[in-house]
This record gives structure tokens, C-alpha cells and sequence, in this order.
């Protein structure tokens, strides 16, 4: 049987390989991967173009990059304000808002694709691929929709949980189309290298924290929807002076840099129990959840997936979660302690907190059972539940 001819478009924004990172981008480079390992995909995957990306494609056999080149700044900023004007006038038009998406079109017009598959960026506006691709356009849900959202010439729908889906059904325009539910996955492998005793003791020593402390870890963004400073309220109000809490992450704009400044006050009155890391590299975060006793992930906004309690789930850290859009979808209760986001969240935390804390029995069985339950999630249950969800689907 001949491999299905799949065709990726990438958001356009960051290369792929993820030579600068992004969420997407690296999720599209684990389909990558695997079909070096599995080939059961005839994949092409569109990118900006990018000369570091374009050295790192090379080495792959199994996917045929295609790189599109920028438009200069005047022309694409022209443009975009001409398409946002012409959207206003005539609110019914499908006009694609991005010069790239245009200049994929004209890449890939002329191959026969099973499938053409849009991983996130916009939704609206690709009349032009569905004349060509008519019935074999499919979107890949990555943020949780919160508005109306024009979709309908996408034939089939992949969300990264059951919560997403759900806001997609509700804010999409288009309800003829086949919706999918398709959980994330990640290298679960970089996630499960340890550190010696000694590194251990040594990262840890870094930050003021010896062996008997319980260091509690968040890792992400910092601003206001990741609920830090309720978590950072939490450790205060916890006069145990073994639990410690490492913030790993750091403010990416303006506004979160003033919550951060604010956070960090209140951090104060906890004296040296509270550590902020800043800037982690990605290729080195898994030394920290490896220094760290258990994970909290206070969202208080709607997380479409999990992500980051897969890597934490990997490393075998127990895990504390607000019941956050789709993130109860990746727990599970053998592992992890769910709280709700009301008013009391900050005391649910800290009683979470001093739970584990306490019963290191029940940290050893939380940590055991995480390290199995992240496979589910990984790079290679990922790319067997794409395949098979486009195997089941497309339309021959």
C-alpha cells in the first residue's frame, strides 16, 4: 500500500526544524522524527525560509522541506493593512491575511497531497487552497478558541484535547466538518535523564536549597493567566522552612515583567525560600525538575493541553494542577493532586504542598506511576495516533 502524501504547513512565523524554538514548530519536527524511524508518511513540511533550518533539513531523508522566502518588511506590511481593510469592507470575502500562505499555495498547487494539514496560525481565508485541495484541508487546533471562528473550508479538525475541542464546537462557524481529538506528545526521553547525586546536590546548592529541603518547581511564562503569584502566596504562607519554591522561567514583555517585579515583592517575606531562576535554556530544564521534589502548575486560565506536566510527569516529579481546560486530560489521579481556580486556591496549594510534603511514601508512588503515564504522551504515541487518525480519514 502507498504511504499517504501529507503535506505540513507550519504557521509561518519560526522555522522548522525549530532551529528558534515554538511549540508548533517542535511538535511538527516530532512528526519529523519518528517517520525517519517508522516512514509511514510521505511528508512534506512548508517553513519561512532559514538558513540554519535549511542546514539541519539535510540531514533528513523521510521529509521534503519546503522554504519559503520572507517578504520584505514594506511589502508585507503593506499588505497586511490592505487585507485587514478589505476585510472590514467586505466581511465575507476570504482573503488570507498572510503573504506566506500565499506563497505556499503557489509551492504546492501542483502535487497531489491525501492531505494538507495547517498547524495552528490563522483559520480564515484559504478559499484559494480549497479550490485546489478541495475536501483534503485539515486544521490542527493548538490554542483554546475564545471568539467565532471562520473555518469552513477545513474538512477535518484535529484538537490537542476533549476541553478544545469543545470550544472549537461552540465558537466555530462550520459545524459539517469531522473533529478530532489528537493529545500532544513530546521527547519524553530528554525529560527522563537524571543527575547524579552530586549535580544534583550542586544545582540545588546553587540556589540556597540543601538535600532536606522539598523544593516545589514551576517552570513557564510568567505572567498573570500562569497563576505564579497565587502559587508564590502559597509557599509564603507555609512556615515551613524545608519548602522551598524554584520559579523557573522568566517575563517576555512588558506587562509581565511589572507582574514579575510584583510577584518577587511578595516573594520577599519569605526570605531565601524563594528562588527565581530567570531565562532557562530548553535543552536544560530538565536538570531542574530533576533537582526538584514535586511540580505545581497553578494556571488560571484555560490551558488547551499539557505540555509542561508531560515533561514533568517524564521526570517523575508528582504533580499539583489547577483543573485547567484540557490539562486533567493528560493527569491522572494516580499521580497528581487537582485544585479548583476559586477563591481559595492559594490555601488549596499550600495544604496540597504540605500533603506531599509529608509523605514522601506517596511522593515515591506518584513519581513511579508519573514516569509511565507521561508515555502516553510521548514523541511515539503521538506520531502512531497521527497516522492512524489520517489512515482512518482521509479521503482516497
Amino acid at each position: 500500500m502507498s504511504l499517504l502524501r501529507v503535506c505540513v504547513v507550519s504557521p509561518g512565523e519560526l522555522p522548522v526544524p525549530a532551529t528558534r524554538g515554538g511549540a508548533i514548530e517542535t511538535l511538527i519536527m516530532s512528526l519529523v522524527t519518528c517517520n525517519e524511524k517508522k516512514h509511514q508518511l510521505d511528508l512534506t513540511v512548508t517553513s519561512v525560509a532559514d538558513s540554519e533550518a535549511q542546514q539541519q533539513a539535510a540531514r533528513y531523508r523521510n521529509t521534503r522541506f519546503l522554504f519559503i522566502k520572507q517578504s520584505a518588511r514594506i511589502p508585507d506590511t503593506i499588505y497586511h493593512y490592505w487585507q485587514a481593510v478589505w476585510k472590514r469592507v467586505f466581511p465575507k470575502s476570504h482573503i488570507m491575511s498572510s503573504l506566506y500562505y500565499r506563497k505556499v499555495l503557489k509551492a504546492i498547487r501542483g502535487n497531489h497531497y491525501d492531505a494538507v494539514i495547517f498547524e495552528g496560525g490563522e483559520s480564515y481565508g484559504f478559499a484559494a487552497y480549497n479550490r485546489v485541495f478541495h475536501g483534503k484541508l485539515w486544521y490542527h487546533v493548538h490554542a483554546t478558541p475564545v471568539r467565532r471562528t471562520p473555518s469552513a473550508t477545513f474538512n477535518d479538525v484535529l484538537a490537542i484535547s476533549e476541553y478544545v475541542a469543545q470550544q472549537w464546537s461552540k465558537w466555530c462557524t462550520d459545524h459539517n466538518q469531522h473533529l478530532h481529538v489528537l493529545h500532544n506528545g513530546i521527547n519524553t526521553a530528554a525529560f527522563k535523564q537524571t543527575l547524579t547525586i552530586g549535580e544534583r546536590a550542586q544545582l540545588r546548592a546553587q540556589y540556597g536549597f540543601s538535600d532536606n529541603d522539598f523544593v516545589v518547581m514551576y517552570c513557564g511564562r510568567l505572567f498573570s493567566g500562569k497563576g505564579v503569584k497565587e502559587l508564590v502566596e502559597a509557599v509564603v504562607s507555609i512556615k515551613d522552612p524545608n519548602i522551598k519554591l524554584l520559579v523557573v522561567g522568566y517575563a517576555h514583555d512588558t506587562d509581565a515583567k511589572r507582574y514579575e517585579q510584583e510577584i518577587k515583592d511578595i516573594a520577599q517575606s519569605a526570605g531565601d525560600r524563594i528562588c527565581f531562576t530567570g531565562y532557562v535554556p530548553n535543552a536544560d530544564v530538565w536538570r531542574y525538575y530533576n533537582a526538584s521534589d514535586v511540580q505545581v502548575i497553578p494556571s488560571l486560565w484555560e490551558e488547551g493541553a499539557g505540555n509542561i506536566c508531560i515533561e514533568g510527569m517524564a521526570a517523575g516529579l508528582p504533580i499539583i494542577a489547577t483543573r485547567s481546560g484540557g490539562m486533567p486530560e493528560y493527569l491522572a489521579p494516580e499521580c497528581s493532586i487537582l485544585v479548583d481556580k476559586g477563591p481559595q486556591l492559594v490555601h488549596d496549594l499550600a495544604v496540597a504542598i504540605t500533603v506531599l510534603q509529608k509523605d514522601p511514601q506517596r511522593c515515591e508512588a506518584m513519581s513511579a506511576f508519573a514516569r509511565k503515564h507521561a508515555e502516553l504522551f510521548s514523541e511515539d504515541a503521538y506520531y502512531t495516533a497521527y497516522v492512524r487518525l489520517l489512515n482512518t480519514f482521509i479521503q482516497h
